[in-house]
Formats: structure tokens, C-alpha cells, sequence
């Protein structure tokens, strides 16, 4: 598994999401340090996947400031990942997937 670093100087990691039909869609996602087992999806994904809605709640974003949004139910398979140097160059790896 590779990530590599976008025109804008973020980290990302291509993963596939699911649902229970086992339909997959990827996904290239920003890496964040703040991560906290939560994954912020386009709402096109949400409904080619037709994920079940699962309630509204208030979520804190990066910048500390709050707003309201309906959560969805998908599956992500987990791996165990660390960082390699990189140079930040646009699309250079960074991420290798630990075997």
C-alpha cells in the first residue's frame, strides 16, 4: 500500500469503503493526525453505496469549531501502517504498509 502527497501538500491513502452487500468503493483519503476512527465521506459515495443512515450528531473539525452532520454506517478494513521520508514531492510515496 502506497500514499502519496497531493498538489496540495496533504498525505493521502487510498482506501475502499463498503457496505453490507459487500459493493466497495474507493476512496483517496487526506491522513490526518487528528484522526479519531471517523471517516468524512462525499454524499455521492454515501448513496451509490446506499449506506443506512445511522443518526445526526456534532462533530468537531480541525480548526476546533463544530457542525452538525448525519452519520452513515460502512465498513473499513484496518491495517497496520508507518510513515517512510519522503521529500514531499507531489505524488511521492510516503506510507508503506507494514506485512
Amino acid at each position: 500500500m502506497e500514499g502519496v502527497v497531493n498538489l496540495r501538500r496533504e498525505a493521502t491513502l487510498r482506501i475502499v469503503v463498503g457496505n453490507s452487500n459487500r459493493q466497495l468503493q474507493a476512496v483517496d483519503a487526506v491522513i490526518d493526525t487528528g484522526f479519531n476512527g471517523f471517516l468524512s465521506l462525499p454524499s455521492t459515495i454515501i448513496a451509490t453505496l446506499n449506506l443506512p443512515w445511522s443518526g445526526s450528531d456534532f462533530v468537531t473539525l480541525g480548526d476546533g469549531g463544530e457542525t452538525y452532520f448525519d452519520l452513515y454506517t460502512g465498513g473499513c478494513r484496518s491495517i497496520t501502517l508507518r510513515a517512510v521520508r519522503s521529500r514531499l514531492k507531489p505524488y511521492e510515496p510516503v506510507l508503506e504498509e507494514i506485512r
